[in-house]
Formats: C-alpha cells, structure tokens, sequence
C-alpha cells in the first residue's frame, strides 16, 4: 500500500471518530453508571464496553427478532455485523477476548458445553456448525481474514471453498429459512442459523473500500450490513493496585448472565413506540429514495432502519437484565465479591426471572424442545 493511500486512511479514520457515539444517548442513566464503573476493571473505555455488551446480547439471545408492524408477521432477525476501527495500538483486542470469556462463562452457568464462538471461516465450516445453532466469529485481524473470506469487493477473490461472501450475505437475513447448498454427491442443508460477526480493523480495510468507490467502482452491499464502530481516545493506564470491585453494582459477567436468560423471543413496540419508529422509517425510506442518483448514501440510508430495530432489540434486552439485577440487589444487598457466576447467583437470578418474565419461560422451554426434537432426528 502505497504512503498516499495509507496518510488517506488515517486522516479518514480521524475525522469519522470526530463523529463520536455516546453511551449517555443509547442507555439509561443506571446502565451509564455501571458501564463507568467497569472502565478502571475492565481498563476499557465506555463505548468498547457497550460493543463488548452488544455482541454479547446478540449471541445469547439466540433465535429473537424484533416484529416492526403491528400484527407481528414482519420480523427483523437479529443478527448482527459489526466492525470496529482504531490504531493499532488502541487495545481492539481486548473487546474480543472479553466477550469470548463472557460468553463461556455463561455457557458455563446455563450448563451448555457448545462453544458459542466460531474459531473457522470457511463455507465449510460455516454451514457444519451453524445448524440449529447461533455462532458469533470474532477476528483481531479482520483486515486479513475477512478479506480472505471474500466479504468485500475490491480484493483479489479467494478459492471457491474459501470465498463466504454469498454465505455470509444469506444468512443476514435469513435466521428461519433453510439454506440448502448441493454438492456433487449430497445435499446440505441448514434448517436454522444465526450468524454474528465482530472484526478489528486499524482501517485498511475500509480504507480500499474507499479508494475504490472514490476511483468510481460500484457500490458494495455488504457495507451497510455492518455497524462501523470507530474509536479514538486516550489510552487507559495501567495501575499498580487492582481497583477495588464495588459489589452493589453487578459485573459484566453477572449482567450478561441476567440477560441470557431473555431469548428465543419476539420483541414487540408498543402502540406509541411503533408510531414513531414507523413514522421515522418511512422519512428514512422518503431520503433514501431521494438520494438514489448515489448508491452509497441511499443504501446506507435503507439499511439504517434494520440496524435501529436490531439495536432497540439490543438496549431493550440490556435494560430487563439491569433490572433483575437491581431486583437481585435489593433482596441481598450486594453480588458475589469475585464478580464470577456462582451457583447461588444463578439460582437466585434464575428465580427472579421466572417471577418478572413468566411468559418466555414456556415459550424458551418450547423452542429447547424443538431444537432438541431436531438435533435427535
């Protein structure tokens, strides 16, 4: 890459993080407070603690969707393509070893040994683990490995085995339907997947995307499948003494347990909310239109209504978690020392959210019997 491309990124990546997202505008004020008080923990700034939170509650969420009308028969699955952009030595890597300790650790809690995490990127791979399952694959190296994979245009194309960018788009929005792929001696099929993705980047990626278009090529769809997170800040120093855990708030392990016990359901606005949101989808569809003479900006224009409902879906889960937390808070007084899943936390959050979600607990056992019924078959 050439010194001119490479000055182009970087000043690029600099002014998208002038375009700061701020956690005060996407949580409530108890959920702010508690992601504040993980940053000295977790030695993670705020933002990458809620993308760590997102992808976390969209793997263990499993099978939900979100109904965008009113009778129920619209649904947006609730996969969820994520990338996240910052220097090299930012400290990316630390979202992505988080969330796979998270998420085995509740694995761990809910007595499930399947790993939730993908380790191969292959179409291959893919299609043998994702049946009846819902993998997240989360890459350091997404520069690399997603360019490898074939998930952009605007790169060499890899071998036919290794080249997932069909897959990848399909199973976007395809979390109910079976997908079927014919080989010469046999047919394979995947009755139901959901796929999650989490890449690094340091902008290089983005970057040839954005030479490419600028240069005049077409525009690539699999961009506005993507929430594009971008992070510049000042680094988190290390301390000489461990921060003292302050057990009248729960760790990030014990909130995202509370919340993987939400899944497998259908979220639903209420009548005020799904007129607003109605309302602002159609002025979001009236502007992509009129900006159809640039492909780029109306479909990211048309691709920004899903990404709302998949994140309402996201904060709306985060939230029930925060309050059987602060339920659990109020009966004990206080979360386990170690901050860890232990066997009377899962008791007692279990039971209380038997208490305030009586409803999903039959229609979770329903899905876990069909799954079930499934993989015996």
């Amino acid at each position: 890459m050439s010194a001119v491309n490479v000055k182009f990124i970087h000043t690029n990546v600099l002014h998208a993080t002038e375009l700061e997202v701020s956690t005060k505008v996407m949580f409530s004020d108890g959920l702010i407070k508690i992601i504040d008080a993980w940053q000295s923990v977790l030695r993670m700034d705020s933002l990458s603690c809620a993308i760590a939170l997102f992808n976390i509650v969209a793997t263990t969420l499993q099978f939900s969707s979100v109904a965008r009308t009113s009778d129920g028969q619209q649904r947006v699955p609730l996969n969820f393509y994520n990338m996240v952009l910052a220097r090299s030595s930012y400290g990316k890597s630390d979202i992505t070893s988080l969330i796979r300790n998270v998420l085995r650790a509740i694995g761990t809690a809910n007595g499930e040994e399947v790993n939730m995490c993908l380790d191969e990127f292959t179409r291959a791979g893919l299609m043998n683990c994702l049946n009846k399952s819902t993998k997240i694959f989360m890459s350091d190296e997404a520069d690399m490995v997603f360019v490898d994979a074939g998930l952009f245009n605007g790169f060499a194309k890899p071998s036919t085995e290794a080249n997932c960018r069909s897959l990848v788009m399909i199973l976007y929005d395809r979390m109910f339907c079976p997908y079927v792929r014919r080989l010469a001696s046999k047919t394979v099929v995947v009755e139901k997947s959901k796929l999650n993705l989490l890449g690094l980047s340091t902008g290089e990626l983005m970057g040839t995307v954005v030479s490419r278009l600028k240069s005049g090529g077409s525009w690539d769809p699999m961009i506005g499948r993507f929430s594009w997170w971008v992070l510049d800040g000042p680094p988190m120093m290390e301390q000489l003494i461990e921060p003292v855990i302050n057990r009248l708030i729960p760790s990030i392990e014990q909130l995202s347990f509370a919340c993987s016990l939400i899944r497998n359901c259908t979220f639903k606005y209420d009548n005020g909310a799904l007129s607003r949101i109605v309302m602002w989808g159609n002025s979001i569809r009236q502007k992509s239109y009129e900006h159809r003479h640039d492909a780029s900006l109306s479909s990211l224009l048309g691709k920004s209504i899903q990404h709302v409902h998949r994140y309402a879906a996201f904060i709306q889960t985060l939230e029930y978690g925060l309050d059987i937390c602060m339920e659990f808070i109020d009966h004990f007084k206080e979360f386990p020392s170690d901050g860890n899943i232990d066997q009377s936390l899962i008791e007692r959050i279990d039971g209380m959210f038997h208490e305030l979600f009586h409803e999903q607990i039959g229609v979770d056992k329903q899905v876990h019997q069909l799954l079930n019924k499934f993989i015996s078959c």
